[in-house]
């Protein structure tokens, strides 16, 4: 959903070996589109009942690229800023500000849209077929109220809601929320294992298992499909992993020759996991694999292709693509393409890529005009503040 290296360098350590991983890593950020195009997918489908577009299992563990997302923030939060926390140069105030410049500005924007689409809808006497955009006027007003706090201050995947209210999909970056907030705990859990990244993984990997299988026993749901309940918790051990195979990345390398062979093999086994319906843990490990073994490539030369301009700008816009499908995609299919008749499979797979071209122009209309300023914004105000404050502590 988010470029979290905003471009900033990173070092590595100095014992090791092993090439160093990019300053930054081209690759990782274009996988985010095809990773919120496989969000996207997941939900529009719903549109297309009783066809294999809806039944197919690469359409209906989409879902699961939330996790490719978590994951790969973990990733590439300690490629940015491990380095500075062992130079004890961290600056746990800006950190905050630049996540929350990052994802606030658009998270706000999108969910105005929504709460005004679905007035204008209510006046009009839209009629939805899945998901009604105000469902959230049927509630008292206190649970509004208290709906509307939780967005506003980022806490709505921490249990704080009913249920999934306003933009759905902006539950996700509550719970990344959740994780920049802890980013500093856990790198203090994970000190005394950094550097044995190997152990730390096979940990990581553990706990990621093991919390899926309590959660599973404990209330018969997958904690990866947990949103606005758990959601917060959901990202623990994603993100965590995350961390683990940047520092396993520092330390250890498949080589120019042995990446490329991993890589397509850690691809051939997502796609068989998810048309084999294999368990969504199983998926995740999949998603992680290529993170690691994507930034491994990259920094051998390989993966060219994602390192183009295009497919990057494709990635850097993906935030804006996973935050405005969901309106955006409701919009289109239940009121602009209502008659759209019984088109099959085919016809639909058509249409949702029209619709994702439609929202991917405004995505790029909303990163340059919205993201990208109001997080400069952002930063600047933060840094003027910082200053003001030093110069009153020296007078």
């Amino acid at each position: 959903m988010k470029n979290e290296a905003d471009h900033e360098p990173a070092a590595t350590v100095g014992a090791s070996s092993v090439k160093p991983l990019p300053t930054v890593i081209h690759s990782l950020t274009s996988l985010r589109y095809l990773a919120a195009a496989w969000v996207l997918f997941f939900h529009f489908k719903e549109f297309f009942p009783e066809t294999a577009l809806q039944q197919s299992n690469l359409t209906r563990y989409g879902f699961l690229g939330v996790d490719f997302f978590f994951v790969l923030s973990g990733f590439v939060l300690a490629h940015v800023y491990l380095p500075k926390i062992r130079a004890r140069r961290f600056d746990y105030w800006s950190f905050l500000v630049r996540r929350i410049g990052r994802i606030y500005p658009l998270h706000i924007v999108t969910l105005v849209f929504t709460i005004g689409i679905s007035l204008i809808g209510i006046a009009l006497g839209w009629n939805y077929t899945l998901w009604n955009l105000g469902a959230w006027t049927e509630l008292e007003s206190g649970a509004i109220i208290r709906a509307l706090f939780a967005n506003l201050t980022l806490i709505h995947a921490w249990g704080a809601t009913p249920d999934l209210l306003f933009n759905l999909p902006s539950w996700s970056i509550s719970a990344e929320w959740f994780a920049y907030l802890l980013f500093p705990v856990f790198v203090l859990f994970f000190s005394p294992l950094l550097n044995r990244p190997v152990l730390l993984t096979a940990l990581c990997i553990v706990a990621l298992v093991g919390l899926e299988a309590a959660n599973g026993v404990a209330t018969g749901n997958s904690l990866l499909q947990a949103t606005w309940n758990l959601g917060a918790l959901r990202i623990v051990p994603t993100f965590a992993l995350g961390i683990a195979l940047y520092r396993l990345g520092e330390t250890r390398s498949l080589g120019a020759r042995g990446s490329p062979i991993a890589l397509a093999g850690a691809v051939i086994a997502l796609i068989a996991a998810t048309l084999l319906a294999a368990p969504y843990v199983v998926i995740v490990l999949c998603l992680a694999g290529i993170v690691f073994l994507a930034a491994d490539m990259e920094r051998h030369g390989g993966l060219a292709l994602l390192c183009q301009p295009f497919p990057v700008l494709l990635g850097e816009i993906s935030y804006s693509v996973y935050l405005w499908h969901f309106p955006i995609g409701v919009v289109a299919f239940d009121i602009m393409l209502a008659g759209r008749g019984d088109v099959g499979s085919l016809g639909g797979i058509a249409m949702i890529f029209g619709v994702l071209a439609f929202i991917t122009l405004i995505s790029w209309i909303s990163y340059k005009f919205v993201e990208v300023p109001a997080r400069a914004a952002i930063i600047a105000a933060s840094q003027g503040m910082v200053q003001q404050n030093r110069a009153a502590g020296n007078s």
